[in-house]
């Protein structure tokens, strides 16, 4: 389901998806953003290339109720009060 409105979102907005990833196992940053409308057209080309994505964000964003939809889309929240070794962190979710 979640495939098809990808789908059809980058459709009515322009965008198409050419080629595909070659393996499973793959880094992509996304920095800096240009616009709030960054994070759902990437979540649609993660949908439609049917990637097992997930995100890091901050997490003041993961509040009730929000958090449970950032969770679902494969959001991980971050602290980034502390110093809490994010490089390793990330590196132990690949």
């Amino acid at each position: 389901m979640l495939r098809l409105l990808s789908k059809m979102l980058l459709w009515v907005t322009g965008w198409k998806v050419v080629g595909e990833f070659p393996s499973s196992n793959h880094v992509v940053v996304v920095a800096p953003h240009t616009s709030n409308w960054d994070f759902i057209i990437g979540r649609s080309m993660a949908y439609s290339l049917r990637l097992n994505a997930k995100f890091l964000a901050k997490s003041q964003l993961f509040f009730f109720p929000v958090s449970f939809i950032f969770k679902f889309l494969g959001g991980i929240p971050v602290d980034r009060t502390k110093n809490n070794d994010l490089v390793s962190f990330a590196i132990d979710l690949l």
